[in-house]
């Protein structure tokens, strides 16, 4: 993920369903079959989203031991951290969408080497 803490939030939300996924975990914890009514995705984009917001501390499984790769029994429930829930904060700021938008606007500048590759459309 990027260095700078809006890259990285713009690349988190960027990604499928994490939004609408820490939205419906803002209102309470939630089951995956809960989770696919509300948020109207795949199983498979819902549990990417919440391995992702796992991997960031956002989100957790309660009641599960097991892998994040194996199939959880229907009655886990997936639940916002402390850090999940300062995340949700800042998204509720418009600032927050205003810096986001930017980013992409405007994304930060990468140096390229001069003379090794060819030019698009030129041979």
């Amino acid at each position: 993920m990027p260095d700078h803490p809006t890259a990285e939030l713009a690349w988190l939300v960027s990604q499928p369903c994490v939004v609408e996924v820490l939205d419906a975990l803002t209102e309470a914890p939630r089951t995956l079959a809960d989770l696919h009514r509300q948020v109207r995705a795949s199983r498979r984009t819902i549990a990417s989203a919440l391995r992702l917001l796992a991997a960031e501390g956002a989100a957790r499984r309660r009641g599960h031991c097991g892998s994040w790769d194996s199939r959880p029994p229907p009655s886990i429930r997936y639940e916002l951290t402390a850090t999940g829930r300062d995340l949700t904060r800042q998204l509720d700021r418009l600032e927050v969408w205003t810096a986001l938008y930017q980013h992409y606007l405007d994304p930060p500048h990468t140096t390229t080497s001069r003379g090794g590759g060819a030019r698009r459309g030129h041979r």
